[in-house]
């Protein structure tokens, strides 16, 4: 099974969508793996995320074409939940990769230089600034699917 992600980030613990078919046959013990925008150089695969490694790279491969057997990212799937998006807990919200000043709290993504005192009121923010769609904001209050995950060193 394959999971595009568009940006990735190893801070990460789980992945929130919105409620699709995309996603909802996903389950508790599968291994998926991250689809990367990539290129081949002198036989070795090269992944955009190392770009500063390959300075003369000017044009990468869309993620949507890379093969499983060239992957370099796995995860295996922990639990599947489902759920209103505002149900969504602290533990979620902090295990969607949210960034913390120790000293001033939980970013704001929508008012820069600001800050939050809970993780909830964060991910709300980083939801609003990247789900603007009817439907699926967070006043709509739209189902979600919370896949958690570890990484795999295949």
């Amino acid at each position: 099974m394959t999971m595009a992600i568009a940006f990735w980030d190893r801070s990460k613990k789980q992945y929130t969508v919105v409620n699709s078919s995309q996603f909802e046959h996903y389950k508790a013990g599968d291994c998926i793996y991250i689809k990367e925008d990539h290129k081949w150089v002198s036989f070795q695969l090269a992944f955009k995320r190392q770009k500063a490694m390959y300075p003369l790279i000017q044009k990468w491969t869309p993620a949507k074409f890379m093969k499983a057997k060239d992957a370099a990212i796995w995860l295996d799937i922990k639990s599947v939940t489902r759920k209103p998006i505002q149900e969504i807990t602290r533990h979620e919200a902090i295990a969607e990769g949210i960034s913390l000043d120790m000293e001033k709290g939980y970013r704001d993504y929508l008012n820069k230089g600001c800050f939050h005192g809970n993780p909830i009121d964060s991910f709300k923010s980083m939801w609003q600034l990247t789900h603007r769609k009817a439907g699926h904001r967070w006043e709509a209050n739209p189902e979600i699917i919370i896949i958690q995950f570890k990484e795999d060193q295949k």
